[in-house]
């Protein structure tokens, strides 16, 4: 299973190949939400149980920023942490995210997406367009080192920012009020929505980045959108996620904690059959 997705993480990073950026984020974007992709026992998840503990491959996890991922252990723990315009349900429908709803121009080029204005930040700051447009001009900045920023390449001006042609500050992308935001392609491309499922699209906090720089991501300095918030980060020992009170959709978190464990395959598969492992 983990290395299935790797290799389907290759091809998610190649322009036009949706069936990949689409079922990977599908897969692990429901982790938390439903804990049901994958091998899992769903008694695990009753009265007496908050907390879930994931197997999540072996190694350290390399970065929690949704700027710089590149590999499933990464991304699985950053869909539970962060939330983008729009994110996907086990049948591969597009789903309203942190976008409520969206408008499409007839020349397919222009899309205007309408922000929940309930939607907050795990310090209780709204989601504003603004903080879209920072995360885009940030994470297409070739000085930010992000691995998959070819997504943004269908963006006006995005083939020039990547080729450090134009400045980073000019991606066709502008917040027309707090809570609308507006993204301008070069040329239409039908599968756009789906490229918003990468977490390179995601909203970032500002104030924590120019705080912190690079070290925003660990614990007590990260501010994050998604359903769950970071609580703990012990390096090659445990990750652990926690319920997000101001999630817009907190009722329907059913699962309090979630435990990510870096191990092997096989260590992974022993401990899930001794019921240490809920999921894997």
């Amino acid at each position: 299973m983990v290395d299935m997705m790797r290799a389907m993480l290759l091809c998610a990073r190649v322009p036009g190949f949706k069936p990949a950026v689409a079922m990977i984020t599908g897969m692990v974007l429901m982790l938390a939400l439903s804990a049901c992709n994958g091998h899992h026992k769903d008694e695990t998840v009753g009265k007496n149980k908050d907390t879930l503990i994931v197997g999540n491959g072996a190694g350290e996890v390399p970065t929690l920023d949704p700027g710089k991922w590149g590999d499933a252990t990464s991304l699985r723990i950053i869909h539970d942490l962060f939330e983008g315009l729009v994110f996907e349900n086990q049948k591969n429908e597009l789903l309203p995210g942190i976008a409520r709803a969206w408008d499409i121009s007839k020349d397919g080029k222009t899309y205007t997406f309408h922000l929940r204005d309930n939607a907050r930040w795990s310090n209780g700051k709204p989601v504003t367009a603004e903080d879209f447009v920072f995360a885009f001009r940030r994470n297409i900045d070739p000085k930010t080192g992000a691995a998959q920023k070819d997504v943004f390449r269908p963006i006006l001006n995005g083939e020039a920012i990547i080729a450090g042609k134009k400045p980073a500050l000019t991606p066709g992308i502008k917040a027309l009020d707090n809570y609308t935001l507006q993204i301008q392609l070069a040329y239409p491309y039908p599968y756009f929505l789906a490229y918003l499922l990468n977490p390179i699209t995601y909203p970032l906090y500002p104030p924590a980045i120019h705080k912190w720089g690079d070290g925003w991501i660990q614990v007590g300095k990260m501010v994050s959108n998604g359903p769950y918030e970071l609580k703990e980060w012990v390096p090659n020992g445990h990750i652990l996620v926690s319920r997000q009170p101001y999630y817009w959709a907190k009722n329907r978190i059913r699962i309090k904690n979630v435990i990510f464990l870096p191990v092997t395959s096989q260590a992974e598969y022993n401990r899930f059959v001794a019921n240490q492992i809920d999921m894997t």
